[in-house]
């Protein structure tokens, strides 16, 4: 700063020393005043770029309303948001606020769409998060979010990092928001629960290495996750040598899409072993609930129950609850009845997440 006042304190007095020159020293002025013109660029250059350092980094544009497409009543910003594009895809998120506002800051509820991996549009999946359910009324906002899948060619550290993206989008308009990044609660069906539970319990620096909101600065704190049918362990069981998948499961390159071209867990584990909730679990980290159905024909019931064990075996706070009959959307199978009832473990899942804030 001393140097750009220097500078225009150059220019002023160059300027005013050529007002007191005669007009019978025009020939030496004209050479002058070229004098004078380069300088007066030069400092004026110097001052932008001086500025331009010294200036503070600028803040993020602001949200509209246009742009979020409605507010909360008491003022908080809901609705649907591209929260990044990558490569020409929009990804997207619908944010609900809370029904009754207890805290400053809400605690939320992260719902990651399932589907294998795929890509879903968020606008069909954002219902139960709708004011009106009692998390809502206690004070929890929800968010739902889409991620790219492996059916746009993405693979698993990408899909993972797509979630907390949104993350990273919500600590960039906090001030809007109003959301507390240190209290989020996962919840996922099958792909979904296989997610939450990575970002719940795998190393941050693994996660943020691929978000493009890893600022040095953003941060997440995940204080429990609700996940049903999620695939736990996505590589062969050295104890059963089975992998825990169905049979068909085999005849198809999801897994090996999810990991690059031609991945074989066969042949190499370690991508498979790295993206496996199971491999994380360990005392310390977040409370766990899943819900399972015993006769799951997608997702074998045999990931969730070698996860618990896995889990009571190192001190983790895990809870499961089979539903007997049930398969992989929690529907009975021929006709059977759901032991304990779907409401119930909904309302176990109610008590679980609401003593998380206790």
């Amino acid at each position: 700063m001393k140097k750009t006042c220097c500078v225009l304190l150059l220019v002023i007095l160059l300027c005013c020393a050529a007002a007191c020159r005669g007009e019978a020293e025009n020939e030496e002025m004209n050479e002058f005043d070229e004098t004078k013109e380069k300088m007066m660029e030069t400092a004026v250059a110097e001052v932008t770029e001086m500025t331009e350092q010294e200036s503070v980094k600028p803040s993020p544009a602001k949200l509209t309303v246009t742009e979020i497409g409605g507010q909360s009543p008491d003022g908080r910003n809901e609705g649907l948001f591209v929260y990044k594009t990558s490569e020409g895809t929009e990804l997207s998120m619908y944010v609900v606020q809370p029904e009754k506002q207890v805290y400053e800051y809400s605690p939320v509820l992260v719902n990651i769409l399932g589907g294998g991996w795929t890509h879903h549009e968020v606008t069909a999946y954002y219902g139960y998060l709708l004011r009106g359910n009692e998390l809502s009324r206690e004070g929890y906002a929800g968010i739902t979010v889409s991620y790219r899948g492996s059916d746009n060619g993405e693979t698993m550290p990408d899909i993972i990092a797509d979630v907390v993206d949104a993350l990273g989008y919500i600590y960039r308009y906090n001030e809007l928001f109003k959301i507390d990044l240190n209290r989020i609660v996962m919840v996922g069906q099958s792909a979904g629960g296989h997610v939450g539970l990575m970002i719940a319990s795998a190393p941050k620096e693994m996660i943020l290495e691929h978000c493009a909101y890893n600022d040095g600065e953003f941060d997440y704190h995940v204080i429990g996750t609700v996940a049903m049918v999620p695939p736990t362990m996505l590589y062969i069981d050295e104890e059963t040598q089975t992998q825990l998948f169905p049979t068909w499961w085999q005849g198809i390159p999801i897994l090996g899409h999810l990991f690059g071209s031609g991945a074989n867990a066969a042949i190499d584990a370690t991508p498979f072993v790295k993206y496996s909730p199971i491999t994380y679990v360990r005392a310390d980290m977040p409370p766990v609930l899943i819900g399972v159905g015993d006769k799951d024909p997608i997702v074998s019931p045999e990931q969730s129950y070698k996860y618990y064990e896995v889990a009571k075996a190192a001190g983790a706070q895990c809870d499961m609850i089979i539903l007997q009959n049930a398969d992989h959307s929690f529907q009975p199978v021929d006709g059977a009845k759901i032991a304990p009832t779907v409401e119930e473990f909904h309302n176990a899942a109610y008590e679980f997440v609401s003593g998380l804030l206790k």
